[in-house]
């Protein structure tokens, strides 16, 4: 799945997290910066951060909240 472009010229993308993420890959442009949201619907332990340590992002998801991570990727 791609990231849509918003008005604030972000890319933005809502994830899923139940037993996994979904979408499980989202395309982002490199230089553009990123607003994805994480919507945990679970209590697992598995699912308590979200990791992407291609861009340096680690941050901590609440059970059955929804979590804004935001940063501007380097490469696609």
């Amino acid at each position: 799945t791609s990231a849509a472009p918003t008005a604030d010229a972000r890319q933005a993308a809502t994830i899923t997290v139940r037993g996994g993420y979904f979408p499980a890959t989202i395309a982002l442009r490199a230089g553009v910066p990123a607003r994805l949201t994480f919507v945990r619907e679970e209590a697992s332990g598995c699912s308590s951060d979200v990791l992407i340590p291609e861009f340096g992002v680690r941050q901590p998801l609440a059970a059955f909240q929804s979590t804004v991570v935001e940063f501007t990727p380097t490469r696609e």
